[in-house]
């Protein structure tokens, strides 16, 4: 895969999360926006991903970049490479 390929347009990268963050929590959150298809937050619980049904949900889902959740400001962007890890809730 190019290094510099999206994922999928209807997939983001949710990092700088707080230790209290889970896949419930990021699925609450984003679920506001639009539907959710997946959800993913890695082994040690810094970064995760969010997958929508639509690409109009995950570019308006930009818009949560440096919203506080869990006492620490997330950072949201189209997810660009795909990472391995395993789901944690």
């Amino acid at each position: 895969m190019d290094k510099g390929a999206i994922m999928s347009p209807r997939t983001i990268h949710v990092g700088n999360l707080s230790s209290g963050v889970t896949t419930e929590v990021l699925r609450q959150i984003f679920g506001c926006i639009g539907k959710i298809v997946d959800v993913r937050v890695a082994t040690d619980g810094r970064y995760g991903f969010v997958d929508f049904a639509e690409n109009e949900a995950a570019t308006a889902s930009l818009a949560m970049n440096g919203t506080e959740v869990c006492g620490g400001a997330i950072r949201v962007q189209r997810a660009t490479q795909p990472r391995l890890f395993s789901n944690q809730a």
